[in-house]
């Protein structure tokens, strides 16, 4: 009985983890859709650049916004507000990635693929408890955003540099442990958007550290 009970567990948390990773997925098509969008457009490229701070504002008071009230929002509007999220961020990251060769991009989301997926695989199936490292990546991730801000002042490429390497090394661990936490967890069992959104987001800063990263090298447009 207890062998069939924790068969039926894990067939519950693989559809489960499917359905995370199956709503990531068609947020990063989005993103990436309107990022070409946007490039096509003089208007909305108009827009994303002009407006990327209050754009970049508007995201993060989604974010927030949607991990607040998820237990009370139907999950098809919960979804929705994933995808409007995912479409608006391909707006403001056009600017940011704009600045990069197709190579480079292509490179950055290359490794970052292979990165998030070893990383989320390791979470899945590892017995370790990984809350330990996820506490300690997470003030890592305190700590690069200090440095951020005080990099905007500083304007150090040395500071940048450090910044971006710790970053591919804060968010590839942060992968791991919220793959653990997200497969682990009833609260986003029962809400698997924001097990999506958690995971969107984990790739999409690896994608920009390491665009920084092999960018750095002379992978910038002229």
């Amino acid at each position: 009985m207890e062998k069939y009970y924790t068969h039926r567990q894990d067939v519950v948390r693989s559809g489960y983890m499917s359905k995370v990773y199956g709503w990531m997925f068609l947020a990063l098509m989005i993103t990436a859709a309107m990022s070409i969008i946007t490039l096509g457009s003089p208007m909305l490229a108009t827009v994303a650049v002009r407006g990327f701070w209050v754009l970049f504002l508007v995201e993060i008071g989604i974010v927030f916004w949607l991990s607040a009230r998820v237990t009370k929002m139907r999950p098809g509007t919960a979804t929705l507000w994933f995808i409007v999220y995912a479409a608006l961020n391909g707006v403001v990251l056009t600017p940011i990635v704009f600045h990069y060769t197709g190579a480079t991009v292509a490179l950055a989301f290359g490794v970052a693929a292979l990165s998030f997926g070893v990383m989320s695989i390791f979470g899945a199936v590892t017995k370790t408890d990984l809350t330990r490292i996820g506490s300690i990546a997470f003030m890592g991730l305190i700590g690069i955003l200090i440095a951020s801000l005080a990099n905007m002042f500083l304007h150090s490429s040395g500071m940048n540099w450090f910044i971006s390497y710790a970053g591919v090394v804060v968010f590839t661990l942060l992968t791991a442990w919220d793959t653990q936490r997200i497969r682990n967890n009833s609260f986003y069992q029962r809400y698997s958007v924001m097990g999506s959104l958690t995971l969107y987001l984990d790739f999409i800063n690896i994608f920009l550290f390491l665009l920084s990263i092999f960018g750095g090298g002379g992978g910038r447009r002229n």
